[in-house]
């Protein structure tokens, strides 16, 4: 197995393992290997889109195309199009092994440029947590789901961007190969996290993709084999090992695994999060050294068991207009859905069963519920005699009946400190067919979320979330995200919404 130099930057650190490197082009001086005996290299999932795509025309005299949250850039060179080309940047989850920031695809696939562009992007800070510009590159999904790697792309330390430069559309990401893993994350107070400093491998492998075989392809993710002269220096807020009020830091005394362990200290420090770093060093010049941090949040030793007493909590939850469209064969829909909803979530576990019982729940079921909910979806049946309209129309209160009322529901798993929030949209509007209609109850979709109890909500009662959410398809899976009304397995919906929501509690 080859590791290349460009994406792991550190090709000497590597030399204990047997690293090698690539050609400065991307392409390898090295056969491919051709071994049955090894494995395939592993491939990931296609990315979902996230959001809207930013589109323009580009004609022969070139152009430039910006992604919305300006992160990423294509550049197009005069002569590289014949003629008018609509090209189009949207933002999708990032699948990548070695993946950091957001994903892009660049439409249309399958057309080749006759000069090459550049593709350009801008890392944020948070894009950048664990790793350093030096180990970032750019990276595309080719046709049979592996990620290939360029080498040597542009790095420009001044405007913090890196580039490439390609003849062709595909799904694009930053890819960071040396990271120090986790890049951010929170410890409670007394307790120790295990930092690792991770390379991503790549090697020539041959996969049936003509255009761009020559690129490697990615391998997976591990923890580096480095040895105690490549890694020094491990510091919280600087201070090398670390301090009694800050934490401490301590190799692994296997240092060839590039591994430390973080013990917090046992109040929170005054300054939170810390920065628990490392020196990774090149050995062929031991000057040039980067600096890998992790932002370690250290929070008391609260256990979610304290939510036990909590009788009611004051919710809010929105989430923004949702506008969708989708069309086959058979049908067609547009979708226009929006809802924000307030009430109070009551615990529904009898207080002489709390102590013994593995979860609570709070829902806002039964209760009266202020906000608004809208909807106004119209789906087309195409049949081969006649043309059906239906269509549901809908404003004003969260309809809060006993048959399918609106809720916002917690619940809460002691043993594991995480929380799943549910809430459901509906309101009172009108549903016909054909311009023949009756008053009921519709929902515009629902919402779902997973994750730990965030340290606020234990210590100071309240929560504030503001997120953008995937929209999903419901195929039984518990994912984060908005549920809409309207899909079905022909049309699906795609893109994102903004959803924010709050809780007071209350004991």
């Amino acid at each position: 197995m080859k590791q290349h130099s460009a994406i792991l930057i550190l090709m000497s650190v590597l030399a204990g393992c047997g690293g090698g490197g690539g050609g400065g082009d991307g392409s390898s001086q090295q056969p491919p290997r051709n071994n049955d005996s090894n494995p395939p290299p592993p491939t990931t999932p296609v990315g979902s889109v996230l959001g809207a795509a930013v589109s323009a025309v580009i004609g022969s005299d070139g152009g430039e195309l910006q992604s919305a949250d300006g992160s990423v850039t294509l550049l197009v060179p005069a002569g590289a199009f014949s003629a008018d080309t609509t090209v189009s940047i949207q933002p999708i989850s990032n699948e990548a092994l070695s993946g950091i920031g957001t994903a892009f695809r660049i439409q249309p696939e399958g057309l080749h440029s006759n000069l090459p562009m550049t593709l350009r992007f801008k890392p944020g800070a948070d894009d950048l947590q664990g790793s350093a510009l030096r180990f970032v590159t750019i990276g595309f999904q080719d046709s049979a789901g592996h990620w290939r790697v360029y080498e040597q792309p542009q790095r420009d330390s001044a405007s913090n961007t890196v580039s490439v430069q390609t003849t062709h559309f595909s799904d694009w990401s930053m890819l960071a190969g040396v990271q120090l893993r986790p890049g951010k994350t929170t410890v409670k107070t007394g307790a120790s996290k295990t930092l690792t400093i991770e390379i991503c491998d790549t090697d020539d492998y041959p996969v049936d993709d003509p255009d761009y075989g020559q690129l490697p392809v990615q391998l997976d993710c591990h923890a580096a084999p480095i040895n105690a002269l490549s890694a020094q220096h491990w510091s919280v807020n600087g201070a090398e090992g670390g301090s009694a009020a800050t934490g401490t830091i301590v190799a692994n005394a296997n240092k060839v695994t590039g591994e430390a362990t973080y013990s917090a200290p046992d109040t929170v420090p005054d300054v939170n999060p810390v920065a628990v770093s490392v020196e990774v060093h090149d050995f062929e010049n031991p000057a040039d050294k980067t600096l890998l941090v992790s932002n370690i949040t250290v929070i008391p030793d609260i256990t979610c068991d304290a939510l036990k007493s909590v009788e009611t909590i004051d919710a809010g939850m929105a989430f923004s207009p949702f506008n969708w469209n989708a069309s086959n064969d058979n049908q067609a829909y547009e979708g226009h859905q929006s809802g924000r909803l307030g009430g109070t979530m009551i615990n529904r576990i009898p207080a002489a069963a709390r102590d013994l019982s593995p979860i609570g729940f709070w829902t806002s079921q039964n209760t009266t519920h202020s906000g608004l909910v809208t909807m106004n979806d119209t789906r087309t049946l195409f049949y081969h005699d006649e043309t059906v309209v239906q269509q549901a129309v809908g404003s004003g209160l969260p309809y809060s009946g006993m048959d399918v009322p609106s809720f916002i529901a917690l619940t809460v798993d002691y043993a594991t400190c995480e929380y799943e929030l549910v809430a459901s949209f509906v309101v009172m509007g009108t549903v016909s067919e054909n311009g023949v209609g009756a008053e009921a109850p519709i929902a515009p979709g629902g919402i779902y979320y997973r994750e730990s109890v965030p340290n606020e909500l234990l210590q100071n009662g309240s929560l504030t979330r503001e997120l953008t959410l995937p929209v999903r398809y419901d195929t039984g899976d518990k994912l984060n995200g908005f549920y809409p009304a309207g899909q079905n397995d022909q049309l699906r919906a795609e893109g994102s919404t903004e959803l924010n929501w709050n809780f007071e509690l209350i004991r």
